[in-house]
């Protein structure tokens, strides 16, 4: 049995659902979440794992890679680049581009979740295949609900990245909608508008309730791969509006004015988004994940 230690500097919340989807779907492999955290990490001994897959490459990740090479020789790794960590590479590459080799010269295989990032990585001397996140289970299609309205994707602490700014002008622009912000971290975000209500963090059967509850999310971080909130809402049958080249079924608007526009015509609706829901319940689910996750590991 080949184990595979599944970690994460910057997102251990998809680190852990990766694991928990992928354990069991191969009869070679099994699949453990690592825990990163000081009294967890200092009791890691790399000997108990063949393979580390690095969910995201933030902060030390390297340094951390090769002191896990050091414990064990012939430990392979993968990082899975998911957005964030990409910006940080690419700005330590332009700065430091004697050093940028040695960020990622213990990486064995390179893999992303975001369609549009195999360019943008392979600009910058990484070869990567495309594996998508996927939700930690696959929803169920629903019935649009009777009142139209829209939920975001918002880290408090993060909000200008997500453009915030944006979808409240979204808001301003559609007094009569309901505008429904969620995501984790600090609650630095103040709705100053009567029709956008800030949620905060949300999971399990409280997610699944106010995900039904809307017709439409809205994803837009400024540089970010298709996102498990969006599947997730389009499994369920809505509507997903991103600012990036992404897969079918999904509205692509780059401005305030075109995500109005495409709210504007969606409220007209009455049947959900039966294709998309069909599409993403069908490509997106840990079945289809471990076939890719197989044939990487396979190569190692």
């Amino acid at each position: 049995m080949i184990r595979v230690g599944s970690m994460s500097l910057g997102a251990p919340h998809h680190a852990k659902i990766f694991a928990k989807n992928m354990n069991g779907k191969m009869r070679q492999y099994s699949f453990s979440f690592i825990e990163y955290q000081d009294e967890h990490w200092r009791k890691l001994n790399a000997r108990d794992y063949d393979v580390v897959w690095f969910y995201g490459f933030f902060g030390n990740s390297d340094t951390f890679l090769l002191l896990l090479k050091e414990q064990n020789p012939k430990l392979k790794a993968v990082v899975m680049w998911v957005g964030s960590d990409i910006l940080e590479y690419a700005m330590f590459a332009t700065h430091k581009p004697q050093c940028k080799s040695c960020i990622v010269k213990n990486v064995d295989v390179h893999v992303t979740d975001g369609l549009n990032f195999i360019k943008e990585l392979d600009s910058l001397g990484i070869q990567a295949s495309f594996i998508p996140s996927i939700p930690v289970k696959t929803l169920e299609f629903k019935p649009l609900p009777e009142q139209f309205s829209v939920a975001a994707y918002v880290p408090g602490y993060r909000a200008d990245f997500y453009n915030y700014p944006m979808i409240r002008e979204v808001a301003v622009a559609m007094p009569d909608v309901e505008f429904h912000i969620f995501g984790g971290g600090n609650v630095l975000l103040t709705p100053d508008s009567p029709n956008v209500y800030y949620h905060g963090w949300v999971e399990g059967e409280e997610k699944e309730k106010w995900w039904q509850k809307n017709s439409a999310v809205l994803y837009l971080p400024k540089h970010g791969s298709l996102g498990v909130t969006a599947i997730e809402f389009l499994q369920m049958g809505r509507w997903a509006i991103r600012n990036t080249e992404c897969p079918p079924h999904i509205f692509q608007c780059s401005s305030a004015h075109a995500i109005v526009d495409v709210l504007t015509e969606l409220k007209t609706k009455k049947e959900g988004n039966v294709e998309g829901s069909e599409y993403y319940r069908r490509e997106f689910t840990p079945e289809k994940q471990a076939e890719k996750v197989k044939q990487v590991l396979d190569r190692l």
